[in-house]
């Protein structure tokens, strides 16, 4: 083990260091360790805090639609609107004489990303022990696009106490406003 007078133990300032590199005042390139002034430009203390906020409003309708031999069909239909907004703030107190920096504020790191979405499912009795369940859902994002996925399921009541049921569908995830803000 080497013993070091100007090693760093805490956190560096990439934003900081970036700057210092930029300025002409570190050159990244050189194998030579840096100088206790180059440190204290880039070494200190970091604050970063994120804001996420989410809006939504949902309006759904289910209940009967009609009766069927086998029993009573039911249905539900929705539609929902989300706003999801991520904002970063990243303050710094780096150099010689630790004064605050404001890095970036969340009025220019804020993303924005809306969300429309509607559904119907239908349950279907067709035979006194066995129910289909048929489900579509449209959603369409702002920023990453639109999916729809369908999802369908079977349901058999073998006896009052044992039933055997089976869906198949897809699905999409669309990545965190905190994951795809290209200002964190």
């Amino acid at each position: 083990n080497e013993q070091c007078d100007s090693c760093v133990t805490g956190a560096i300032n990439t934003q900081a260091l970036t700057a210092q590199v930029q300025a002409g005042n570190i050159n990244p390139l050189s194998s030579l360790p840096l100088t206790s002034a180059q440190v204290e430009q880039v070494y200190g203390d970091s604050k970063f805090e994120s804001r996420t906020t989410l809006e939504q409003f949902a309006v759904k309708f289910d209940g009967r639609v009609f009766d069927l031999p086998a029993g009573t069909m039911r249905a539900a239909v929705g539609a929902e609107y989300r706003t999801e907004t991520n904002a970063n703030r990243n303050s710094s107190e780096t150099g010689p004489t630790n004064e605050p920096l404001q890095i970036s504020t969340y009025a220019d790191s804020e993303y924005d990303r809306d969300i429309s979405s509607a559904f119907l499912e239908l349950n279907v009795p067709l035979l006194k022990s066995l129910t289909l369940s048929a489900a579509v859902r449209h959603d369409d994002y702002s920023d990453v696009g639109d999916t729809t996925n369908p999802k369908f399921g079977l349901t058999w009541d073998v006896t009052d106490q044992f039933s055997l049921q089976g869906t198949w569908g897809t699905s999409f995830r669309a990545p965190s406003v905190t994951d795809v803000n290209p200002k964190a």
